[in-house]
């Protein structure tokens, strides 16, 4: 992956910020704390999550947001991934908005789930997670975290370097040919599946079947033996029957013979429980006669008192209705004085919206003035800047050809030949090319550096002196040069390096001064247009016309707070009147209620009156009180003349002893006959019951069923051993590629352990090495024959290896899958000379890589040394 282009806009403490990136190379990012530097890499981390759409309220999207201020995060980025170059751009919580739009190859673009459906495709196909979060660094970071076993496009350069070819296409077709193969017959946990568990399920049935028709094939010799026991049990059960029906005959007779002596016994008994009920029921007809007679007088008494009920609650309810029309007449006064008090609060409620609107009036008017204030100065601020072409990247450009030229005079200097006149015996005068050079007293010397070919005039003499050619280059590199450094001094309007500087700090105080009205402006603003805020006051300037001035907001805030507490006293007293009136219409409802019940008690009573008189009535004209005294006396004697007849008949010769041998006899009798007819029942129904069962096994064919079973078991048995075999080939060639697999990955730690020592050596020399394990990870360093653990160095040292380490990856990985290196402020604990050699490490490693390489920092100092970076400047 590749970053051309990233924007962010209020996001956190960022405005808007846009940092344009180069296609490969080492790019700087500066700036002091705070100012946006790790919130660009946070805000990029979101547009890429996929998880986190535009309409997503997460807390890691809602803290993207700035303080304070009521807008929607926006990122945008463009990217090249896989070979598609894309501009995709969210923004959050306000206005949410995804759109995606292709550059290359071919031009698209969508929007919203669309978009996230695209760009989701475009990343699993283009973006390697695993190595993007792998080289980023941190302050203080080191390798220890790093996970690469997950990373495709490191492990195909590991291959690559290790002569291995289990990432290449040819290798992973086969590993994954082997581990398709594989889960064809067998689980992730190595139970079996697929066409091997159909095999075992197969068999497994067809040997249940089996069992199942032998089990068959014994029932039905079980039911000829049963058959052979029925018969013998119905001969015997025919036998017994006619024996048990001559015994039961007998018993039947003397039974008879008892029973007409009971019977005899049995009406004598009768008369007597005739004639007691019916003296009972005599003696109760005269109870109930004694009892109605009673009731008649108890309702009379009853009916009394229901009239003295009925007369006092209809003097109840007149009270209670008198009541309710005070309260009726109470309520209406309340409820006329809330309508007033409403009418009185609604007038200043709406004198206090019209003071507030004017309020709110005059404050955009006056914000309105300062904004144009604020425009006016922002515009001549922005003119002055304009007007200072000495911009901090010039200087910087002005600066670095001052240290060139200064290098460059140093090492003309250090090559060119000095030639030295010095007058010895007294004045003398030589020409030098086309220049006198006197030297007037005797001891008197003078030097000239020897930079181009030189001319000496002595006495007659020509002298000849030329130049090393190596100091010919240099003098002329020294020389382009100062021409270059004086054009671009005259570009700008400056005299020298100084009078740049200066003018550099008059921008640099201009540019704050456009910077500050730009947030006061942006503040008096408050996120809307000048010509928004303008139009909005002057719409509300044409409402407000016309209207005569409202009263001052303090004194329609006080009005409208007294309308409010007259308002709720009337209405408190308005639901005291309300709940008086409902508890008088209640009590009355009570009263109309009680006068109704006592007058259905009044009319109850009555009719239970009237009904035990006629329930009297009607009992004494079937029978009249003598009459009933009568009838009990002659059922009495009936009773007496039934006892004497039962006792004539309890002397009869039959005894108990006689009757229950006779009855023990018969039922002794019955029980063997019915034990017989139900032995030979039974013994009928099973004889039967097994002879069905026997032709239904036979029309069933369950010899054939076991045969053909058998058959079925033979050849699932013949299927199952097949796929068995081809189910071990599988797990066998599974389990030799993981093997060799397990082995290869062991050899990845070689070149990558190399490339490592190959940067690590500008840093720390020859004797620099590292022990890197099969999970990729530095375990030891090796300095001087020194040999640490990678948790015992210090942090600096752990720090630099984290650096060297990332480097070495993305040296390892191709343009095609390779991602940005992210060092984020990191160095913090290096000493100065191998922050000087570690910077060289970097700067060289962004010329070769064929990737990004992005360092974050607020101490640029510290990457002074890196040479050919680009530079981005992020201010507050």
């Amino acid at each position: 992956m590749k970053i051309h282009r990233l924007r962010l806009r209020h996001v956190k403490g960022v405005t808007d910020v846009t940092v344009e990136f180069p296609d490969s190379g080492l790019l700087v990012i500066q700036g002091p704390n705070e100012v946006g530097k790790s919130t660009l890499l946070e805000a990029l981390d979101r547009l890429l999550d996929m998880r986190l759409k535009s309409t997503s309220r997460a807390a890691s999207i809602t803290g993207l947001q700035p303080v304070g201020l009521d807008v929607g995060p926006y990122v945008e980025a463009e990217l090249s991934l896989g070979g598609v170059r894309l501009v995709f751009a969210k923004q959050w919580l306000r206005q949410p908005s995804t759109v995606l739009t292709v550059l290359e190859p071919a031009r698209e673009v969508l929007t919203g789930d669309d978009a996230v459906s695209r760009m989701t495709q475009i990343l699993d196909r283009g973006l390697d997670r695993t190595l993007l979060e792998a080289l980023r660094c941190a302050q203080s970071g080191s390798l220890r975290g790093i996970e690469l076993d997950d990373s495709d496009a490191f492990s195909r350069a590991l291959d690559a370097a290790g002569g291995t070819e289990l990432h290449t296409d040819e290798g992973a077709d086969l590993v994954s040919a082997a581990q398709q193969e594989y889960e064809r017959y067998y689980t992730a946990t190595g139970r079996p599946t697929g066409a091997l568990r159909v095999a075992v399920e197969t068999l497994n049935a067809a040997t249940d079947t089996v069992v199942e028709t032998q089990r068959a094939l014994a029932e039905a010799d079980e039911l000829v033996a049963r058959r052979l026991e029925a018969a013998t049990t119905l001969a015997a059960a025919e036998a017994e029957l006619p024996a048990a029906d001559e015994e039961w005959v007998a018993a039947g007779q003397a039974v008879q013979h008892l029973e007409a002596e009971r019977a005899r016994r049995a009406r004598a008994e009768e008369r007597l429980v005739v004639a007691t009920a019916e003296l009972r029921r005599a003696e109760q007809d005269q109870r109930a006669r004694a009892r109605l007679v009673e009731e008649v007088a108890e309702r009379e008494t009853t009916v009394q008192r229901a009239e003295a009920d009925v007369l006092e609650s209809e003097s109840a309810l007149r009270d209670q209705s008198q009541a309710e029309k005070s309260a009726q007449a109470e309520c209406s006064k309340s409820e006329e004085e809330l309508a007033g008090a409403d009418a009185e609060y609604e007038a200043a409620a709406a004198a206090l919206r019209s003071a507030r609107e004017q309020a709110e009036t005059a404050q955009m008017t006056q914000r309105l003035r300062a904004a144009r204030t604020l425009t006016e100065g922002l515009e001549g601020a922005r003119e002055r800047l304009a007007a200072e072409p000495v911009s901090p990247s010039a200087l910087r450009e002005l600066e670095e050809l001052e240290r060139e030229l200064a290098v460059a005079s140093a090492g003309a200097d250090a090559a060119s030949t000095t030639l030295t006149l010095q007058a010895v015996a007294g004045p003398r005068t030589v020409r030098l090319n086309e220049q006198t050079v006197s030297l007037e007293e005797a001891g008197a010397s003078t030097e000239h550096q020897v930079a181009q070919g030189v001319e000496l005039m002595v006495d007659g003499l020509s002298v000849q002196i030329q130049p090393h050619p190596e100091a010919v280059r240099l003098g002329g590199q020294r020389e382009r040069l100062r021409e270059e450094l004086q054009r671009q001094l005259s570009a700008l309007g400056c005299a020298s390096l100084v009078q740049a500087r200066r003018r550099a700090v008059a921008r640099e105080r201009v540019q704050h001064d456009v910077d500050r009205l730009a947030e006061q402006l942006a503040n008096a603003l408050a996120g809307a247009e000048l010509d928004e805020l303008s139009r909005a006051v002057a719409a509300r300037a044409d409402l407000a016309g016309g209207e005569a001035p409202a009263t001052d907001l303090e004194t329609a805030t006080r009005q409208t707070a007294h309308g409010e507490e007259r308002l709720l006293e009337a209405r408190r007293d308005a639901e005291h009147a309300r709940r008086v009136l409902t508890d008088r219409s209640t009590s009355l409802l009570s009263s109309r209620s009680a006068r109704e019940l006592a007058r259905a008690r009044r009319r109850s009573a009555l009719d239970e009156l009237e009904r035990v008189t006629g329930e009297l009535d009607r009992a004494r004209a079937v029978h009249d009180d003598e009459g009933l005294v009568g009838s009990v006396h002659a059922h009495a004697q009936a009773v007496q003349e039934a006892r004497a007849l039962l006792g004539e008949a309890s002397a009869s010769p039959v005894g108990d002893d006689t009757a229950s041998s006779v009855e023990l006899r018969l039922a002794a009798a019955s029980e063997r006959r019915a034990r017989a007819r139900a032995q030979l029942d039974a013994a009928r129904a099973e004889f039967h019951d097994v002879k069905g069962r026997l032709e239904v096994t036979a029309a069933e064919g369950r010899h054939e069923a076991h045969e053909r079973a058998q058959q079925v078991l033979e050849d699932a048995r013949r299927r199952y051993e097949s796929v068995a075999r081809r189910a071990r080939a599988a797990r066998h060639l599974h389990t030799t590629l993981q093997r060799h697999r397990d082995q290869a990955h062991e050899s990845y730690a070689a070149p990558y352990a190399r490339e490592i020592e190959r940067l690590g050596a500008a840093v720390y020399g020859d004797s620099f090495a590292v022990s890197v394990d099969s999970r990729l990870a530095i375990t030891h360093r090796e300095l001087d024959g020194v040999r640490v653990r990678f948790d015992q160095l210090s942090g600096g040292a752990a720090e630099q290896l984290g650096i060297l380490a990332r480097l070495a990856v993305a040296a390892m990985v191709d343009d095609q899958h390779c991602a940005p290196v992210v060092i984020d402020d990191a160095l913090g604990f290096t000493d100065p000379e191998r922050l000087e050699r570690i910077g060289r490490v970097v700067g060289s490693s962004g010329q070769q890589h064929p990737g990004q390489i992005i360092v974050l920092t607020c101490t640029p100092h510290r990457y002074d040394g890196v040479a050919g970076a680009h530079r981005v400047t992020l201010s507050a």
